[in-house]
């Protein structure tokens, strides 16, 4: 379990849960690079909304950290190519 809500409030913003959650989600499967998945949010970010950039990364990393350890590889084909 991840308290995401929890974590975005102490990265600085309830509203950035969703990008915690993204990041247990990256930290737990291990399928997505961050810097990949960090781009990406960046990409889809409008002008008006870039002064999220360093919030969004700040809850990207705290999710990755947060994300539960010890979990099956979610493709083990994958994981036996790294």
């Amino acid at each position: 379990d991840v308290a995401a809500t929890d974590v975005a409030i102490d990265v600085g913003s309830a509203m950035t849960a969703s990008v915690v959650m993204l990041g247990a989600v990256v930290g737990a499967t291990r399928l997505l690079e961050r810097d990949a998945v960090l781009a990406a949010i960046d990409e889809s970010l409008p002008p008006y909304r870039q002064q999220h950039r360093d919030l969004n990364g700040r809850a990207l990393d705290a999710g990755i950290a947060a994300a539960p350890t010890g979990l099956p590889p979610a493709w083990p084909a994958l994981e036996d190519a790294r």
